[in-house]
């Protein structure tokens, strides 16, 4: 994914990211707070989508 070789048997066309994406350097303190996420489904209808966020300390 983003860049990396294929693996053995893999066959890709894509790195399924958006044109125009960059990667982000973020800061020395910089943690992640919540993930989203989503995936659309081969069959087609609504995606699937899920939030993952980090525990309050």
């Amino acid at each position: 994914m983003l860049g990396s070789p294929t693996e053995a048997g893999e066959v890709r066309s894509t790195d399924c990211v958006m044109t125009g994406f960059t990667r982000w350097t973020p800061g020395p303190n910089w943690q992640v707070q919540a993930i989203g996420l989503m995936f659309q489904l081969p069959t087609g209808g609504a995606a699937l989508r899920s939030r993952i966020e980090r525990p309050m300390q």
